[in-house]
């Protein structure tokens, strides 16, 4: 994410460069060039720029690389473990590419989602396991997700604009 104080700097930064405009002018160019131009903003990084690049510059194979994301390739795909450079970052993401295709920002989001629900949500009475006596440990419900049933999404065409104000 990005905090009040940058995004305030970040703000600043894009009415400088011609605000709402600038902005939609970056649909017109290639996603790595996008990411760049929205990373030169204050407290903008590779992963903020790609969240912003996905949902509301039209880019779908934009994927946002955060702490967990990276947890969840190092987990189901083998990726090495080690320090979330942006060249680590690119790489991540050209894999997400090839693995999901164009959608490959949303198929993110499902993995996001899918993995921090079954990390986060205790189970439900219904799906409670009998309770042994002596046993600290935590069941957490999985809903049955497979995370890597991605490939299965529906493919449709979303968008998100950023609009002017009327004033």
């Amino acid at each position: 994410g990005i905090n009040a104080e940058y995004g305030v700097s970040a703000m600043k930064g894009v009415e400088e460069r011609g605000g709402v405009e600038w902005l939609e002018s970056l649909r017109n160019v290639e996603l790595l060039d996008a990411r760049k131009e929205l990373s030169q903003l204050a407290g903008v990084g590779p992963k903020v720029a790609s969240c912003v690049c996905l949902m509301s510059l039209d880019k779908h194979d934009a994927v946002p690389i955060d702490t967990h994301i990276y947890q969840v390739a190092v987990k189901h795909y083998g990726r090495p473990n080690k320090a979330l450079t942006p060249a680590l970052h690119h790489s991540i993401e050209l894999f997400f590419q090839k693995k999901h295709g164009k959608y490959a920002g949303w198929a993110q989001g499902y993995l996001f989602y899918s993995n921090s629900n079954k990390e986060s949500k205790p189970a439900t009475n219904k799906n409670k396991p009998e309770k042994q006596s002596g046993s600290t440990e935590k069941k957490r419900k999985t809903n049955g997700l497979d995370n890597t049933a991605i490939l299965d999404l529906p493919r449709t065409r979303t968008r998100s604009r950023v609009t002017k104000s009327k004033s």
